[in-house]
């Protein structure tokens, strides 16, 4: 993996920007269109489990922790 694969990677996982800006990015920086828009969706998907686990996990011990 190069610097342009991780940066797409990267740009997919970014709320904000996600796959809209990833691809176009990859392709930018000369990837070509199939692993642009591989990498962008691999990077998208990847902040998907860790986010579960926080707002699963994290809302859980506060409704423990703090009762309304």
């Amino acid at each position: 993996m190069g610097i342009p694969e991780l940066l797409t990677f990267i740009t997919a996982m970014a709320p904000i920007s996600e796959i809209q800006a990833a691809i176009p990015l990859g392709l930018g920086l000369h990837l070509p269109p199939l692993s642009a828009f591989g990498w962008a969706v691999a990077g998208n998907f990847f902040i998907i489990l860790p986010l579960y686990l926080v707002l699963r996990y994290g809302s859980e011990w506060l409704m423990i922790h703090f009762s309304f």
